[in-house]
């Protein structure tokens, strides 16, 4: 569960580094800009990492579900009903919460798509400049 809201964290990071790039790249200094763009970079590596960690949660999760409906029904089965009703409704809470999680998680997969965010290409910014370049006109004080 941790791991989702983990990556979920990561992603509406991701999207709001990569709009606030967006919006003033133009404004950026060559260096400003390289240094976001790295952070965007890393950002992307870190959530396609989480991605591949709650994969791995997702799978330890279903075979701990599995595991806990055949100790509630063994439970059941040998006359220990309050333990059957007990690690059932446990199961009931916990799946509940996992199931908030996936969601704020795929609302934040959909931000991320919409923002294209882990598809966009880095700005490229005009070259600089130099005072030679610029029209005289431009440099007098009329």
């Amino acid at each position: 569960m941790i791991a989702w809201l983990i990556v979920t964290g990561t992603i509406h990071t991701l999207v709001t580094l990569h709009k606030h790039y967006v919006a003033s790249g133009s404004k950026l200094t060559p260096a400003e800009e390289e240094s976001v763009w790295q952070v965007i970079v890393r950002q992307r590596q870190e959530v396609s990492d989480l991605r591949e960690d709650c994969k791995r949660f997702e799978s330890n999760w279903m075979m701990a579900i599995n595991l806990s409906k055949l100790a509630a029904e063994t439970a059941y089965n040998a006359g220990a009903d309050q333990a059957s009703v007990t690690a059932q409704t446990s199961l009931q809470v916990s799946q509940s919460h996992v199931d908030q999680i996936r969601q704020l998680s795929m609302e934040a997969e959909k931000n991320l798509k919409e923002s294209k965010a882990e598809d966009s290409q880095r700005i490229k910014l005009p070259a600089a400049m130099e005072e030679e370049d610029i029209p005289e006109a431009y440099l007098r004080e009329d």
